[in-house]
């Protein structure tokens, strides 16, 4: 109760900062900041993936970057560390992982997908079946993208290109859903 009537008046007299985009969807919490190499990264936003005509929900995507923004546009022309994770709700198998990649690398990529199709290739190999509460995160910058999966490093594919195409997967103009897209945007 103590706790509460603090917080309370801190709220009305402007002492705390409260984000309403860092927190809880679909029952995941992830943290409203973390640091990758060094630097502090904040949750810009979270999404939800669904699937199938029943939307089921399979992951809970957090976009971390330097600042907040809510401009995909401004976003995608930064040259700033990026920082993707996703958290699966369901377990997803191999062959499902891989082709769902490539679908969304392929549209993503757009005109540029045969420069970056052994790429995608090399990015698949990395995928593996996850189960319920495995984690792949993605850090993004201007050389290429670090990819983890289930707390493992699988390796590094080359290019800023490629870190773009990934990027566009969740908030380019044809993006994997568009729930999600605005959830990483902080938009409701």
């Amino acid at each position: 109760m103590r706790l509460a009537i603090v917080l309370t008046l801190s709220l009305c007299l402007g002492v705390v900062s409260v984000s309403a985009e860092a927190g809880t969807l679909a029952g995941v919490t992830m943290p409203d900041t973390t640091t990758i190499n060094g630097k502090k990264l904040v949750l810009n936003g979270l999404g939800l993936r669904e699937a199938t005509i029943f939307r089921i929900d399979v992951y809970v995507v957090g976009l971390y970057l330097t600042k907040k923004s809510n401009s995909a546009k401004a976003i995608l022309a930064s040259k700033a560390l990026k920082f993707l994770r996703m958290k699966f709700v369901r377990g997803v198998g191999k062959g499902r992982m891989q082709g769902a990649f490539k679908k969304s690398l392929k549209v993503a990529a757009g005109k540029n997908f045969p420069k970056l199709k052994k790429r995608i290739d090399d990015f698949n190999s990395k995928m593996e079946a996850v189960k319920k509460g495995d984690t792949i995160s993605l850090t993004l910058t201007q050389k290429g993208v670090l990819v983890f999966a289930k707390g493992k490093k699988k390796g590094f594919i080359k290019g800023a290109d490629f870190a773009d195409a990934i990027l566009k997967v969740f908030i380019g103009k044809k993006p994997i859903m568009k729930q999600i897209k605005r959830g990483l945007l902080g938009k409701k």
